[in-house]
């Protein structure tokens, strides 16, 4: 399942640093889209999450 948001949004939130260590560290997949063209800008898989180890 992938979340739909706005290329403003995106632009606004996700590029931001708190955004990129949102979109870097939780498990979600992204569509970028253009709301006036009603269009798919970009597709953003979700991404590995890095494990801590026990050691």
């Amino acid at each position: 399942m992938y979340l739909a948001i706005s290329s403003s949004t995106y632009n606004n939130l996700f590029s931001e640093s708190l955004g990129e260590l949102v979109i870097n560290n939780l498990p979600m997949k992204l569509l970028v889209v253009d709301l006036e063209k009603v269009e798919v800008l970009q597709w953003i898989p979700q991404r590995p999450i890095e494990k801590l180890s026990n050691e």
